[in-house]
């Protein structure tokens, strides 16, 4: 008996431990990808106008490391590396146990509910497809802020392809849910490609 609960309760804490690492993966994924996003981007930064080279290039979140240094090298391999983790690696383990137990999903709701509660019966993958969403989104708007036009038409055809597997798939269990899913997403892409759209060029500087 003894035996039984220690098993028990170290199921219990295993699940404990999952749930608290998804809820903390989730709740940064954007802001973490923010991040990562900007810091492989470059901007260029005036100097002194009578020197050789009056402007230089520097990352964006570190402006103290030029894009031509050797530096920026080792740099870039640590945040892709951080890329792949948070993007492939995290999300291959997540779904590999999921797709492994997907027959039998109650035996590790204990520790997916979060990323399978809100779904109907074979769609415990929907979760993957918002998280490849959202790095599509964040990459987009990334690396595209300059060319306004082009995210715009990008980030219209990703709600399209979103909007058209919504409707098809049905994901969730509650048709509120996929009404509310359906709104919320509409509204955030229509409201960051009109944005875009509805900029102006005044002076050479783009205003929103």
């Amino acid at each position: 008996f003894k035996a039984r609960a220690r098993i028990f309760g170290l199921s219990k804490a295993k699940s404990h431990f999952i749930t608290s690492c998804l809820v903390i993966y989730y709740s940064y994924f954007p802001d973490i990808l923010t991040f990562l996003f900007s810091s492989l981007s470059c901007k260029t930064i005036a100097r002194d106008p009578d020197s050789k080279h009056p402007t230089r290039r520097v990352l964006r979140n570190y402006p103290e490391i030029s894009c031509l240094d050797w530096t920026i090298y080792v740099h870039n391999f640590l945040i892709v590396s951080l890329l792949f983790v948070m993007i492939f690696l995290i999300p291959y383990y997540i779904y590999k146990d999921l797709y492994f137990h997907r027959d039998n999903l109650d035996s590790v709701r204990g520790s997916y509910g979060l990323v399978i509660n809100d779904y109907s019966e074979g769609k415990y993958w929907w979760e993957l497809l918002k998280l490849l969403e959202k790095v599509v989104f964040i990459g987009v708007n990334s690396y595209m802020s300059k060319n306004l036009k082009n995210k715009a038409m990008i980030l219209i055809l990703v709600l399209a392809v979103y909007y058209t597997l919504l409707r098809n798939f049905k994901p969730f269990f509650n048709a509120g849910l996929n009404k509310l899913d359906t709104r919320s997403t509409c509204l955030l892409y229509t409201s960051d490609a009109a944005d875009d759209l509805l900029c102006v060029n005044l002076g050479g500087r783009h205003i929103n």
